[in-house]
């Protein structure tokens, strides 16, 4: 059974209707997607992948909609974590180890 991968997603466009459409995707792409804001302008969600974020889908949605902005923040079961943030012309990335779900709970929850 894969590790579970936590998802957080920004996404901000100039185009009412690309938020629109980007959303329709995602609710296609990414079983279990849970919306926590939504505006016209812009979307953050949640949702869970295995092992790792879904780097290629996000690649997809960037090249689709040129006027988009996302950032998604992630953390694995086992620690590892990024962030990918960027726009048409501009991505950067970063990943790096962090405290497992399970550290989390041995030093954080009573």
């Amino acid at each position: 059974m894969p590790n579970d991968c936590y998802n957080r997603v920004t996404i901000t466009s100039t185009n009412e209707n690309d938020i629109t459409y980007i959303l329709q995707e995602i609710n296609v792409e990414i079983p279990d997607v849970i919306v926590t804001q939504s505006s016209k302008l812009g979307i953050r969600l949640e949702f869970i992948t295995a092992w790792k974020p879904d780097i290629q889908f996000i690649d997809t949605l960037i090249n689709k909609y040129p006027l988009s902005w996302i950032k998604n923040e992630w953390i694995s079961e086992d620690g590892k974590c990024g962030i990918w943030v960027g726009n048409k012309n501009n991505i950067k990335f970063m990943d790096w180890e962090d405290l497992s779900i399970e550290d989390e709970q041995h030093f954080f929850h009573k």
